[in-house]
């Protein structure tokens, strides 16, 4: 009646029951150890815990944030430490520049703590931005005095500061002389290179009245002098547009009989032709009859007119505003007012940055407007660049600030070339010397600063190891100037005599005949412009206080190519002023002459008996020579002539060390030192073939000299891919 039910787990479902079975509860420990909850693992009340027994390791129960027992979090924590280090490096870094710029001899050893909350940081500090700090670069300075009782600094790279370390050493060399003189006679060193250096720099600048016309002059007169701005200055400042200028002078004699309306630009370009006209009389009555001042200072009364005109300009700029700042730069430097010029050139270029010149043009203007706005920038601002390495001094506006594209070269064949193409084509060329030339001037200084505080020097010319280490640094970086070099057109270059090469220090003469154009005057200045900028560039390497010491042998060919880069210089004005005439009239031919005879004469204290002596000291004798055929254009040129001389017999008075030069005269042939292989070397009259040659490896077949400044060397094809870069940063292409 009654079913018996068996009660059996169900086989089919065996989990259902052992589900409602309650679990074992589980052991707990009052808190894992930091390995197992490293590693999740279960870990025991004992300590140390049988994990760590096995493993052998430290057990513990305290949460050590220094210590990572994983992969990624130790990746995190080394990341962490990594920014820190950079941070910490970086507040190192300004410590270092806060202390050198606040010292004025050698670096101090013990560096004063700095609150780093107060600290600016790096892309602000205008120590580390704008080079006025001693570890960027031309910290050093010389001083000149006034007769105001003024004084004015001049940087490590300029001619002052070149002369004030020449005289020093010139004068306690001349204090020991003393010692063995008899008749007490003496000569003043500082005295003498003082005039020299001032010879065409030391001007009367307190005109107190008008020294030309007082009268205004007629539309034909004015069109006349004009003209000489086309004529003469258009290839080397093309700041001007020919079609635009003058519709723009016809446009004020509106008016014939009333007058010509007032004009700062107008005023300012007669003030720089009158002055060339003034230079050309006297170069054709070859006699001075006017008064000292007379050329330098003619159209003194229109650049004051247009100064003035220009006041009423100031808060609103135009282009014109500063086309007429940039001619009175020019009137300026060829009056010697050469500080007045560099301060007028910093107004203009401030000018110009109100004007957004220094920015790359808008696509929405045509093509032809900016070009002639890159022209114009350009043109200015690679002024200032050479004025800043010329002095010594910081540059107006930075680099860095600049987006406005370079101007580019572009090819045209003979028949195309116009007086436009040639301006064109010129202007850029020195353009790009300039900033290949700043490129190497810059990264140099900075270099020197380097190694001066890493050994805690204060002056290179005290330094010998120190000028060596940064002699073969600086070979490495002379690539830039090659490279510009190898990008002139063969157009620009002027010919040489017996196939000598273009643009090269072999002493070869110009081949004058291939100069029967318009445009050969410029051409031959492009090429003095190069063989200066090169000269400078080495001419630091000129160190005539080395204590006795002999210097090194990268140092003395650096040496030897700053003289060669200056007999060079020498030489071409010579024989273009003996022949062609084409530099008479030239302001800037002084100037470089000047420098290229007082950098010989570094080089002939320097190296008594160097390879390049002899004919270094032939070269200042013509450098007198051809002062005194300048003497009927530019009356201080007689005073540079006498003072050259003076310098010159000053030279043979000190007996200098003779150890001083490496290269010693054997029987009239350069022997060179055994740690010198593989350069041919070759000294050469201006107008004679090679005297001889002497290879370092005494191979009978050697090649015909070359300046060490041409030699090639492995770093060329960075330096010319970096230079392309440099001058094609453009982001955008006209169309």
């Amino acid at each position: 009646m009654f079913s018996t039910f068996t009660s059996t787990p169900d086989q089919q479902n065996p989990g259902v029951e052992g589900s409602n079975k309650a679990r074992a509860k589980r052991y707990q420990v009052v808190r894992a150890c930091a390995w197992c909850r490293t590693y999740r693992i279960k870990c025991d009340a004992n300590i140390p815990c049988q994990n760590c027994c096995a493993k052998q390791r430290v057990c513990t129960i305290d949460n050590r944030k220094d210590e990572f027992r994983t992969f990624s979090s130790a990746m995190k924590e080394i990341e962490r430490l990594r920014k820190r280090v950079e941070e910490l490096e970086g507040h190192l870094e300004q410590l270092l520049l806060r202390h050198d710029s606040s010292s004025d001899l050698a670096p101090v050893r013990d560096i004063h703590s700095v609150n780093q909350e107060e600290a600016l940081p790096e892309e602000l500090d205008p120590l580390g931005q704008h080079g006025s700090n001693r570890n960027y670069y031309n910290w050093n300075i010389a001083t000149r005095v006034t007769h105001h009782g003024s004084s004015q600094a001049y940087g490590a790279s300029s001619i002052v500061y070149f002369v004030d370390g020449l005289s020093a050493y010139l004068d306690a060399t001349m204090r020991q002389l003393q010692v063995h003189k008899s008749d007490g006679s003496s000569v003043s060193p500082s005295t003498l290179l003082s005039n020299l250096r001032d010879s065409l720099t030391d001007t009367v600048t307190d005109v107190t009245e008008p020294v030309d016309v007082h009268e205004e002059l007629s539309y034909k007169e004015e069109a006349r002098l004009l003209t000489t701005y086309w004529d003469h200055y258009h290839v080397l400042y093309p700041i001007l547009e020919r079609t635009a200028f003058d519709t723009y002078h016809r446009s004020l004699w509106e008016h014939m009989d009333a007058g010509r309306q007032a004009s700062a630009l107008v005023d300012v370009i007669l003030a720089v032709c009158m002055q060339h006209d003034a230079v050309r009389e006297g170069a054709v009555r070859k006699s001075h009859t006017e008064a000292p001042n007379a050329t330098s200072l003619a159209g003194w009364w229109f650049l004051r007119r247009s100064q003035y005109f220009l006041q009423d300009q100031m808060e609103q700029p135009t282009i014109m505003t500063f086309q007429s700042y940039a001619f009175a730069v020019l009137w300026l430097a060829q009056a010697s007012w050469q500080n007045a010029a560099h301060n007028v050139l910093a107004t203009t270029l401030r000018v110009g940055v109100i004007l957004g010149l220094h920015l790359e043009p808008s696509l929405d203007l045509p093509p032809y407007v900016r070009s002639f706005r890159r022209n114009l920038w350009w043109t200015v601002y690679a002024t200032e660049a050479r004025y800043a390495m010329e002095y010594g001094r910081p540059i107006a506006v930075n680099f860095l600030q600049v987006t406005c594209t370079p101007p580019k070269t572009t090819g045209t064949s003979a028949s195309e070339v116009t007086l436009d193409v040639t301006a064109a084509a010129i202007n850029t060329q020195m353009i790009r010397l300039t900033l290949a030339t700043r490129s190497i001037y810059v990264l140099f200084h900075q270099e020197c600063a380097r190694v001066l505080r890493r050994n805690s020097f204060a002056d290179m010319s005290q330094y010998k190891e120190g000028i060596e280490t940064c002699a073969e640094w600086f070979e490495t970086k002379i690539g830039y100037l090659r490279a510009w070099l190898r990008h002139v057109p063969e157009s620009l270059r002027p010919a040489r005599e017996h196939q000598g090469e273009r643009f090269s220090t072999d002493h070869s003469r110009l081949d004058f005949g291939s100069l029967n154009d318009s445009s050969s005057r410029f051409r031959i200045v492009l090429e003095i412009s190069y063989h200066s900028s090169a000269m400078a560039l080495y001419r630091p390497f000129l160190s005539y206080a080395r204590n006795g010491a002999q210097p090194g042998p990268m140092t003395e060919l650096h040496a030897i190519a700053c003289a060669n880069h200056g007999i060079t210089i020498i030489n071409i004005i010579y024989q273009d002023l003996n022949e062609l005439g084409s530099l008479c009239t030239w302001w800037d031919v002084c100037s470089h002459q000047l420098s290229a005879a007082i950098s010989l004469i570094g080089y002939i204290v320097a190296f008594p008996n160097g390879a390049a002596t002899e004919h270094a000291r032939q070269a200042v004798e013509m450098a007198i020579a051809s002062f005194k055929k300048l003497a009927c254009t530019f009356v201080r040129a007689s005073r540079a002539a006498e003072s050259l001389r003076g310098a010159l017999a000053l030279v043979d008075v000190v007996q200098a060390d003779a150890s001083l030069g490496s290269y010693s005269y054997v029987h009239d042939r350069p022997v060179l030192p055994p740690n010198v292989h593989g350069i041919s070397l070759q000294i050469a009259d201006a107008d004679e073939p090679a005297l001889y040659e002497k290879d370092g490896t005494q191979t009978e077949n050697c090649a015909r000299f070359a300046s060490p400044d041409l030699v090639a060397t492995g770093n060329e094809a960075d330096a010319e891919n970096w230079l392309e870069s440099l001058l094609n940063f453009s982001h955008t292409d006209d169309p």
